[in-house]
């Protein structure tokens, strides 16, 4: 399977709340910065983490759907995907969506390290090493 496979079922995953498929594609030092991260400088390290991160997002989000619009691996083992976060809140219940650029480093075909952007374009530059 390719780095972009890996980390679009990783995506495709995260919509699901598969918990299992996240740790199998995930090396065991993983860590994950979403976007909890940038408001609260959250980052979940580890499998165990992953495993707290989708309670997290149980906790906040009634709905959450990651829409992938394009992927690609600018640079071998950094894939970048841009998407939309489509969600709906516990408290509101209001749709919401709002353009993000995810990223994944991979390490023998696993994600490693991976990343919630709102600026696109930062993303790019982080992915491609600039």
């Amino acid at each position: 399977m390719s780095n972009i496979e890996v980390f679009g079922r990783c995506l495709d995953a995260i919509s699901i709340r598969d918990v299992r498929t996240l740790i199998e594609l995930s090396t065991e030092d993983i860590e994950v910065r979403p976007m909890r991260a940038l408001l609260e400088d959250t980052v979940y390290r580890g499998r165990e983490g992953i495993e707290q991160w989708m309670r997290d997002l149980d906790e906040t989000w009634l709905e959450l759907r990651v829409e992938v619009e394009e992927i690609h691996e600018p640079v071998a083992g950094s894939v970048v995907a841009l998407c939309t976060l489509h969600g709906r809140g516990h408290g509101s219940e209001a749709p919401t969506q709002m353009p993000v650029a995810l990223t994944a480093h991979l390490r023998d075909g696993l994600v490693s390290r991976a990343t919630t952007y709102v600026d696109r374009e930062a993303a790019l530059r982080e992915a491609s090493g600039d």
